[in-house]
This record gives structure tokens, sequence and C-alpha cells, in this order.
């Protein structure tokens, strides 16, 4: 892990609500290794009962030295985002460090969770120059894993082609919601007419002004008097007559009740990457229509527009909140198919195993 809490860091929720739901369930018992030098843990050495180790150094020595114990679990879960085991997202004493216990340690099962694959930009960034090292270290990652697992389609399709591994070796689980998750959500129309909006603007190529604008134009539509903006400030002049309030950071259960007295979920994120969205998640799970400020093409991860979700831009009439129930039950059907008990199953069949998660 990169990662745990009490650190703000997505990745680290999701290992630490997965790893829960495997003891509870599963009745498998997971240790973390932290493989962030500077990770300030809680100072026991555990995290809701689960052991906690951490590496001094990203060295390849230190972490084969810790790797290479015989009292460790036979199988290693490791989640893999390249970005947040190196500032560049090329760990190479990651992957070095686990080829080589690979090679040492053939008795040992390693199965990957790609939470991402490689960066790509423009020429002027760093992105773009390490694309083909990144690109290179997921390939041997991803050969020398006995499995792998992902949240897209399309990041399913192309590491079977960097490995030339059959269908089955891969399988997919877009993400679940580090919110929490609701069995039997409250119907839009007995909601109040309240919206809310988590995560930044521009991640889909728009300027603050024009998001600000599709959101405005979006709540007449929609018939929102409410908005609650969550990790991105916003003026109440900005979106009158809306009335605004913001919140810095939430924890899960004040963050899950607010979305459960939410009709809308406004969303700003890059296209075609629904899978990997623990927001959409999050709104899906809490039976919230999710409204996308710029179309996005996620079909191949079985969400569509003016189905699954709505596109704030493409608005051009009033949506009924009744209308707004029809696209939140659909995008909770679609979460349900992977939520946190069928995705730790899934984990649960390839792990066959308490494991070490790092």
């Amino acid at each position: 892990m990169p990662r745990l809490p009490p650190a703000i860091c997505g990745v680290g929720d999701y290992a630490c609500l997965l790893a829960r739901q495997l003891r509870q369930a599963h009745d498998i018992h997971t240790r973390f290794l932290v493989c962030d030098p500077s990770w300030k843990g809680t100072g026991d050495g555990t995290i809701d009962g689960f052991h906690v180790d951490q590496i001094r150094e990203q060295t390849v020595r230190d972490l084969l030295g810790y790797l290479s114990s015989e009292a460790l679990p036979v199988t290693v879960l490791l989640h893999y985002v390249g970005y947040s085991y190196q500032k560049r997202g090329c760990p190479v004493w990651l992957v070095e460090g686990l080829k080589r216990w690979r090679r040492e340690q053939s008795h040992r099962r390693l199965v990957t969770m790609f939470h991402e694959l490689y960066a790509s930009g423009p020429i002027w960034s760093s992105a773009f120059w390490t694309r083909c090292l990144q690109r290179k270290l997921t390939t041997v990652v991803a050969g020398f894993s006995d499995c792998c697992l992902t949240n897209r389609m399309r990041s399913a399709d192309e590491l079977k082609r960097l490995t030339s591994r059959n269908a089955g070796f891969v399988g997919i689980f877009p993400v679940f919601s580090n919110f929490g998750e609701l069995i039997d959500p409250l119907p839009l129309p007995q909601r109040p007419p309240q919206a809310i909006f988590f995560g930044g603007i521009g991640r889909s190529g728009g300027t603050r002004t024009q998001a600000l604008a599709s959101i405005q134009r979006a709540c007449q539509y929609l018939g929102v008097a409410q908005l609650i903006s969550v990790g991105c400030v916003v003026e109440s002049s900005e979106l009158a007559p809306v009335t605004v309030k913001n919140h810095s950071i939430l924890e899960m259960a004040e963050a899950s009740r607010l979305l459960s007295a939410s009709r809308v979920g406004f969303l700003d994120y890059y296209d075609g990457y629904l899978g990997k969205s623990g927001i959409f998640a999050a709104y899906a799970s809490h039976g919230v229509a999710p409204v996308l400020l710029t179309p996005n093409s996620s079909g191949s991860d079985g969400l569509l527009a003016g189905r699954d979700f709505l596109v704030a831009g493409l608005l051009n009439c009033g949506v009924s909140p009744h209308q707004q129930q029809e696209i939140a039950a659909a995008a909770f059907g679609w979460y349900g198919s992977h939520n946190l008990a069928r995705t730790a199953e899934g984990f649960a069949n390839r792990m066959l195993g308490p494991a070490l998660i790092c």
C-alpha cells in the first residue's frame, strides 16, 4: 500500500474496506505493508485490527527484506498505482523488488489490482516523457502476476494485450463506494430538491466558468434549489438563485447522510473512466441520479448517457424527479453487480487464503 488512513488516500480507503469485507464474509485475515516511509500511522501498528508494517526506504533491498519472511501469508495482493509509489509514476524499485521476490519465492502467489495502468499527456508534460517506462513497468508486473484485476474493460483489454494472456487472466471490478452503500435508497421524489457535487473542476477539460454555468443551467432543468459542494468552494453568487453550502472534508457517515438526502450528484470526470470513479460509485450506491458535466463514453463498462447518467450540457428541458428516479435506479442496479460484497467475493476467489496487502 502507498498509504492508509488516517492519511487521505482513495486507494488506502478502498483497501481497508475490502480487507474488512474479506475478513467478515470470507474469514480471510490480511496484514498491510505501507510503502511510503513518510506515512504516519496510528501508533500501535494496527488499523481496525489489521497488522500494519512499513518499509523504511523505497529500495529493492528493504522491500525484499520484508517480503522474504517465511512468516508472511502465501498470497500478496498488490494495489498498483504508479504515481502512489513514485513521484513520476515509475516505481522501478517496487517492480524490481517484486520481480526478484517472485523468482526466489515461487511458492508464493501474487494478485495485482491495477487501479491505473500508465499515464499520457501533451509533450510539455512529464507524463508524455515517462509514458513508455510506465507502460513497460505495468507490463512487467502483469507478466509475473498470477492474476490481475482492474476497474475498466479497456484497461483489462490492454493488460491482456500487453501480456498475451487469455481472457480469464484479468477480472474486471469497477470501484465500489468508499462512502458506504444503501440497501433500499429513499426514492428521489421523497428527497429535498438538493444536489451534491464532489471533487474538482477541469477533469473533462472545461474551465471553472464553463463548469459552473453548466451546473447552474442543469439545476434549473432538474428543479434543484440547493447544492452541497464538497472539496470545491463555490460561491452562492456563482449559482444564483441556487443556494450553496460548502464542505472541505467529510467523514464517511456524514458523506453518506448528505448523499442519502440528495436527488442529483454532479461530476466532472475523465471521458471513458467512470468505472474507476469512486464519486460516481458513491452516487450510484446511494440512489442519487448522476449528472456528468460533459459527455462520457463509458459504454464498454455498461454505462450509457440517458440511461445510467445525465449530461448537464445536453439538457434542454425540464427533468422531473420521477424521470431522475429512473436514472438513479439504473445506476443503482449497475452498481449492485460489483458492490463491496461482490467485489470481495471476486478477490477472495483469486487470493485463495490470507494475504499481505501492499
